[in-house]
């Protein structure tokens, strides 16, 4: 026995050394990746030039050529505020539209009040009024409005128009109202339901638009028992038309699918919102010929969620695990403004004005970014053929003062492609 743990010591004590070697190269290694930069992507960022639309739909050409033959493409932000971020992926949806055939737009944006913009849209009503009554505050900006007034001037002049349409509920009378008009006349049972529907979601609506006022009160198991209210109402409707073989429309259907994953949503963990929304998508998808931009906040769109508890993110995840193609592009920034304001809950009077950018903190991607050469750039992951670090990504929601950051994650493990654009603006609010 003896003589046998000496040669078994000696052994241990040289894979110990050998262990050792290879952990000071592999630390060697990564302090020269961090002084030098990212090797992998020497060669491999293309320079985007903001100020001429031409030269920037050339540059584009490789993002739009990968996410062309695509049925879902996400287009994230890192911040809701941003101008620069609005002005490019208004240009890559423009491209889309034009080159690829995507003909659905849908916002992160109440699916109800979206399905009433679409038809505003569509007609000669007021697009500046129009977005005040439909959208959430932080789409109300000049960049939001120049899209609208080109959907309406592109629908005009094409046969496949575009639709706009949402994914989210933080309102829901439109989404009633939408049940209701199609059931008048058809059925009086069913029509007393979606009375109901329309009264409990309107009810709904005033509660979250003024819970921002700090003076204001509210009974919260009231609220609770409306929206149980309406979202029996919405089973018993679905229900009762299938039982009479009503005709309805899609729209009628996803209404009603709106206000299941609403009253889960709503009752549920934030990381239930993001399996809602998805399944929202994923519902609008559904048509053959529908080749779908999601639009919203890189945390809900990315491949996985950036945080290691999963509490937010994760709808991009659920949309790839049925749409093995869906697609999806983050956006980042370093320095300057976005707008931003003090309220909590989003809604469509949030009153959002320029604040400044913290600096960025050292070890992000965002610090990374910030060093390199060019003021603007696209990175194709696909190009990138060697792993990542894994690094925390700044991610703003619309509050002031907002500067968190994800856990480190490897960026290509959340975007098939990130725009990064060193000095932002806050969003143009001021559109009248």
């Amino acid at each position: 026995m003896p003589s046998n743990r000496l040669p078994n010591t000696i052994s241990l004590r040289f894979k110990n050394i050998f262990y050792m070697k290879h952990l000071l190269l592999f630390f060697s290694i990564a302090i020269s990746f961090l002084h030098q930069g990212f090797a992998q992507f020497d060669g491999k960022l293309l320079s985007l030039s903001e100020g001429s639309p031409t030269k920037l739909a050339v540059q584009l050409k490789p993002l739009i050529d990968e996410m062309g033959d695509r049925r879902i493409v996400g287009l994230g932000e890192g911040t809701h505020g941003t101008k620069e971020f609005n002005d490019i992926r208004i240009a890559i949806i423009k491209e889309l539209v034009v080159r690829k055939g995507f003909n659905t737009i849908c916002f992160e944006n109440a699916f109800g009040d979206s399905y009433y913009l679409n038809k505003l849209i569509n007609s000669k009503e007021d697009i500046t009024t129009g977005m005040k009554k439909y959208l959430l505050a932080i789409w109300q900006t000049a960049e939001i409005r120049n899209l609208l007034y080109w959907i309406r001037a592109y629908n005009k002049s094409h046969t496949n128009k575009v639709n706009f349409s949402g994914m989210d509920f933080p309102l829901m009378a439109n989404t009633a109202r939408i049940i209701k008009e199609e059931l008048k006349g058809k059925d009086s049972i069913i029509e007393q339901y979606a009375g109901l529907l329309y009264n409990s979601a309107s009810y709904y609506d005033s509660i979250w638009t003024n819970q921002n006022d700090s003076g204001f009160h509210f009974s919260f198991n009231t609220v609770v028992a409306k929206m149980k209210e309406a979202y029996l109402s919405a089973v018993a409707i679905d229900s009762l038309s299938s039982a009479v073989e009503l005709k309805t429309s899609n729209d009628f259907k996803t209404a009603l699918l709106n206000f299941k994953y609403w009253y889960r949503a709503a009752l549920g963990e934030e990381a239930t919102r993001d399996r809602c929304m998805a399944d929202m998508v994923m519902q609008l998808a559904k048509s053959n010929k529908c080749k779908l931009i999601v639009w919203g906040h890189e945390v809900h769109l990315a491949l996985r969620s950036p945080y290691d508890d999963k509490s937010v993110g994760g709808a991009g995840e659920y949309i790839k695990s049925q749409y093995p193609f869906y697609y999806v592009l983050g956006l980042g920034t370093a320095s300057g403004t976005f707008s931003g304001g003090k309220d909590r809950y989003d809604t469509r009077i949030n009153i959002l004005y320029p604040n400044p950018l913290a600096s960025v903190k050292e070890g992000t991607w965002d610090e990374a970014f910030e060093k390199e050469r060019l003021p603007a750039f696209l990175i194709l992951f696909s190009q990138v053929k060697t792993p990542l670090p894994q690094m925390p990504l700044r991610v703003i929601g619309y509050g002031t003062g907002s500067d968190s950051y994800s856990d480190k994650k490897a960026l290509n493990d959340l975007f098939d492609a990130f725009i990064f654009i060193r000095n932002t603006t806050a969003a143009d609010h001021n559109y009248n």
